[in-house]
C-alpha cells in the first residue's frame, strides 16, 4: 500500500510537472508566434512604405522629367 501511494505520489508529481512544462511550452510558443507575427508585420509595414515611397518617387521624377522636357521645347 505504501509503495502504491508512493508510486501514485510520484505519478502525481510527474503529471503536475508535465502540466507546468506543457503550459510553459504553450505560453512560449504563443509568445514566440506573437513576437514573430509582430516582427513580420513591422517588416511588412516598412517594406510597404518603402515600396510606396519608391513608386511615388519614380512617378514624381517621371512627371518632373516630362515637365522639364516640355519646358525645354
Amino acid at each position: 500500500m505504501k509503495i502504491c501511494l508512493r508510486e501514485n505520489y510520484r505519478l502525481k508529481v510527474c503529471i503536475k510537472l508535465y502540466h507546468i512544462y506543457y503550459r510553459s511550452l504553450v505560453a512560449a510558443s504563443l509568445f514566440s508566434t506573437y513576437y514573430l507575427y509582430t516582427k513580420i508585420y513591422v517588416v511588412q509595414e516598412v517594406v510597404r512604405k518603402a515600396i510606396i515611397n519608391i513608386i511615388s518617387g519614380t512617378i514624381i521624377n517621371s512627371k518632373a522629367t516630362l515637365l522639364k522636357r516640355r519646358s525645354w521645347r
